[in-house]
């Protein structure tokens, strides 16, 4: 049973993904919006193994909830080969400066936050609420957001709500900028520990 609760799952998120691909298309290159998607979908398949509810929906409130209070969960999660194999494929094709910028946040320590620029227009472009499009727009301008406070943000009724206006633009966001970017955040550290 919980086999074919996946595999319906997953063939939602494939059909879903696959029709909204022309939105992302015109307003970055193709294969920065199929990257976008895949990453997307990654991502949603680690989240539905990993927390194995009943929707993806409260799977996205259970990662909410561990990234709110930083469990050790996060760390098992992001230990998936899935969310690992694709950030090695976004390196190989050099797609890492596409979507996230390196910054030095404090003396001798760096992290990845959200690139500005073509990529996080056309976000805004997509994003259904003014809410979540001056979000995006303050991140254009550099704002940095601490995630675990976003994600306290998104936890609960409310923020099920925004995932559902947003749908798509959001979890994309929260896809490259929470998971991949926690990522690679943790390689610069592992980098630096070996140093």
């Amino acid at each position: 049973m919980k086999i074919l609760k996946l595999l319906f799952l997953l063939l939602i998120i494939i059909s879903c993904s696959s029709s909204r691909d022309i939105k992302l298309s015109e307003c970055l290159e193709k294969k920065e919006a199929e990257l976008l998607y895949e990453g997307k979908n990654v991502f949603e398949e680690t989240l539905i193994e990993f927390y194995a509810k009943e929707s993806l929906e409260d799977c996205y409130m259970s990662y909410f909830k561990d990234l709110t209070l930083a469990t050790d969960n996060l760390f098992l999660l992001e230990s998936k080969s899935k969310g690992i194999d694709f950030i090695k494929k976004l390196k190989s094709l050099n797609k890492i400066k596409t979507f996230w910028k390196k910054t030095e946040v404090y003396e001798d320590e760096e992290q990845y936050f959200p690139k500005k620029g073509k990529y996080l227009s056309c976000l805004i472009k997509l994003a259904k609420t003014e809410r979540f499009k001056e979000f995006l727009t303050m991140l254009n301008k550099d704002v940095s957001v601490y995630v675990p406070t976003l994600a306290g943000s998104l936890y609960g009724e409310r923020g099920r709500e925004t995932l559902r206006k947003e749908n798509e633009v959001l979890r994309i966001y929260i896809a490259f900028h929470f998971y991949y970017a926690s990522i690679l955040n943790n390689e610069l550290k592992e980098v630096k520990k070996t140093i």
